[in-house]
């Protein structure tokens, strides 16, 4: 039988796609390691974790940069770790946070950047607690310290607080032992499928994830792809809104020949 084949020498130019993407996507993160593999060696992104992370903590760190080769086909060799300081400057970078819930906050300043990044962090962790593990009434006013409740791991997205194109993934363990549960949700191809929205609560009954209503966008399109992009999940809106512009041009139109036949008949009247 016939057969084809691409010749080995040619290439596929894609530098000149647009990109924009709704935000906080976990499934891009744990399928396509997004947004950080937007540059395969990871230059703009940038790790946060302690000084004096347990072997659990960097395993995960090691399976994680691994993941993230295994996407890319490259090594994440410029991937920027710091450690927790009150002089941390994470202005025009993706961050990904490893550690447990308490693990940074202690001897902070409270106006540092890690300070701020911390507490946005933590406030998304409660949020995608209290909405996706317990059902108790005004559980959301209650402040619960995540390292009581047992092997748990959480992954959350979100918008960075010192650029609005640039985001924040968190990888945060209950304990000791639940760093693990971080590292398999990454490797195992059956567990990272499940992960998506803007959190996954991870234990040993498996992953649950949460959307929350904090969606922002990244990348940049032309207007005309914008307002597609947009309306696209609203044919309703984007019939009405067709009908409209339709409707508007008709009679622009209209009025251009009826002027254009007010002017012919006038000539006509001085002839």
């Amino acid at each position: 039988g016939e057969f084809g084949a691409i010749d080995g020498s040619s290439t596929i130019d894609v530098s000149d796609f647009h990109h924009y993407i709704a935000m906080p996507n976990l499934r891009a993160f744990a399928n396509g390691g997004f947004p950080f593999t937007k540059y395969a060696d990871l230059h703009q992104s940038t790790l946060v974790m302690e000084a004096n992370s347990s072997v659990n903590a960097i395993s995960l760190l090691l399976n994680f940069t691994g993941h993230l080769g295994a996407i890319t086909g490259y090594p994440a060799h410029r991937l920027d770790i710091q450690f927790p300081s009150n002089q941390l400057a994470l202005n025009d970078k993706d961050i990904i946070i490893i550690g447990k819930p308490d693990s940074f906050l202690n001897s902070l300043a409270k106006d540092s950047a890690l300070s701020v990044l911390i507490n946005n962090n933590q406030r998304i962790v409660d949020q995608a607690i209290y909405n996706g593990a317990y059902d108790t009434k005004g559980a959301e006013k209650i402040k619960v310290n995540i390292s009581s409740i047992g092997r748990l791991a959480v992954m959350s997205g979100f918008q960075s607080p010192f650029d609005s194109d640039r985001s924040v993934v968190s990888l945060i363990a209950s304990n000791e032992n639940a760093f693990a549960l971080l590292t398999d949700a990454l490797l195992n191809d059956d567990k990272t499928a499940q992960i998506m929205g803007s959190s996954a609560i991870i234990n040993s009954q498996g992953i649950k994830t949460i959307k929350t209503d904090e969606q922002y966008f990244v990348g940049h399109v032309p207007i005309h792809t914008l307002i597609w992009f947009h309306f696209s999940d609203r044919p309703v809106l984007l019939a009405i809104l067709s009908l409209l512009t339709l409707l508007l041009i008709s009679f622009m139109l209209w009025r251009v020949l009826a002027l254009l036949t007010k002017k012919r008949l006038s000539e006509g009247d001085q002839a």
